[in-house]
């Protein structure tokens, strides 16, 4: 089974609509948290005092200040606050909405991604999540892997991916694959399937993935 997703909110989920479904536009995403987003509004800030100083890694800093890749600080800080926060499922779903809000790179900053040396750039990495920004040249794929707990969500920043999602048992029994354009968001965890994440188009793409490690 083959399936395209080219709006931002067309979401691999499960939950949402079988192994491969979207929300087609307009239809509100997560209800009132999305809203908040929408509307400009930002989710209760945790209790602790967090920066982008004190939140993201050492490496993603330095490459900031010497803007070589673009300050998604205050991105950073929105992942942070949806995940950490009272009632907080531990769910990757829940950064759907800041990913949804998140603003289209610029080209400049592309253009530094795409030149820069290094193809992926964790931006945070702590008890609650990981965000990683991903270079992806023309044939370069992933092994197959999967994503227990949290899960994971990833949106295209530019370019286009391909997904292929498989059975967990051993070998492997591929069970669809998606194509996802600029804007796409894609949820997974280990209860829907494995997945292989990777570019077999002429382009280079840029994506951001965001885990979770979930509760307990």
């Amino acid at each position: 089974m083959k399936t395209q997703f080219s709006h931002p909110q067309h979401l691999v989920s499960a939950a949402l609509a079988g192994l491969y479904g979207f929300l087609p536009s307009g239809m509100p995403l997560f209800g009132s948290l999305a809203q908040q987003y929408r509307s400009g509004a930002t989710l209760p800030s945790p209790a602790a005092a967090i920066s982008p100083e004190t939140l993201m890694t050492k490496d993603a800093l330095a490459e900031i200040a010497a803007g070589n890749i673009p300050d998604l600080g205050k991105l950073c800080l929105d992942l942070h606050a949806a995940i950490d926060r009272p009632g907080s499922s531990g769910s990757a779903l829940q950064f759907v909405p800041v990913l949804d809000a998140m603003a289209t790179l610029k080209p400049g900053a592309i253009k530094r991604l795409l030149d820069h040396p290094k193809r992926k750039h964790v931006l945070v990495d702590n008890k609650l999540f990981k965000a990683v920004l991903i270079r992806w040249e023309p044939g370069q794929f992933s092994g197959i892997h999967g994503h227990p707990k949290g899960g994971c969500v990833f949106k295209v920043l530019k370019g286009k991916l391909q997904e292929k999602r498989y059975g967990a048992g051993i070998p492997h029994q591929l069970l669809s694959t998606g194509e996802f354009f600029g804007g796409s968001i894609a949820y997974i965890d280990d209860s829907l399937a494995y997945h292989a994440v990777g570019n077999p188009y002429e382009a280079p793409a840029i994506s951001l993935h965001v885990y979770t490690y979930g509760k307990g």
